[in-house]
């Protein structure tokens, strides 16, 4: 459904697309009626997993040079494309896509699994990465500088979501105890204090913290 409270149809062509099933995941919508997402193809034996952006009735194919999987999660409403790809070996990573640049390859920094998840007006995209031993959110600005969030005392941060003015949204899990794990909702909200960037920590549950931020400077990320 589109911001009017129109639905909108459309459908792989089976001429360029041959296959016994097909499944359409949509990873994102925005104002203008485009739509990126993966679909999911099965033919002849072969499973094939594509990413896909879809406007105006025409629908373009997007991969990642040689991946096994291309994963669109969002899209913004210049057009600007955020999400994960899953090479060879089986690492995912994540990746911006713009009509006009076309894909820009993201790793976060010591990271063995990057995704982005949502990318706002101004292209400043939030994501998550894991280092093999928990996962850790990240915001990832037009300049390429990398701010990593993690939610106090949390065993996992996972942002899902950022608005025109640079608020995040997500999850974060916090181990109770050895054997169980809650997971609770975040919002991350930027300030500027004295040319320093703070960041204060607020979940339903009442609990306050400060979200520990550490900056990296990524040659080449934009």
């Amino acid at each position: 459904m589109d911001a009017s409270g129109k639905y909108v149809h459309f459908t792989f062509p089976h001429d360029s697309y041959p296959h016994d099933s097909v499944s359409i995941e949509v990873g994102g919508l925005n104002y203008s009626n485009q739509i990126a997402g993966r679909w999911t193809a099965y033919g002849n034996g072969v499973l094939a997993q594509h990413g896909f952006l879809y406007d105006s009735g025409t629908i373009t194919q997007l991969d990642v040079p040689g991946a096994a999987v291309t994963q669109p999660r969002a899209i913004n409403d210049s057009g600007e494309i955020a999400g994960d790809w899953t090479d060879s070996a089986g690492v995912t990573h994540g990746f911006l896509w713009t009509a006009a640049q076309g894909f820009t390859l993201f790793d976060a920094p010591q990271a063995t699994l990057t995704s982005f998840t949502a990318i706002n007006s101004s292209g400043v995209a939030v994501g998550y990465f894991s280092d093999g031993k928990a996962d850790h959110g990240f915001v990832l600005d037009t300049r390429g500088v990398v701010t990593i969030l993690e939610a106090p005392h949390a065993s996992s941060t996972i942002p899902n979501g950022i608005n025109a003015r640079g608020q995040v949204t997500g999850l974060y899990y916090y181990s109770c105890d050895a054997n169980r794990e809650s997971k609770h909702r975040f919002r991350a909200v930027s300030e500027r204090v004295c040319g320093c960037q703070r960041d204060s920590f607020n979940s339903p549950t009442g609990r306050k913290g400060s979200l520990h931020c550490t900056i990296h400077l990524v040659a080449g990320a934009r």
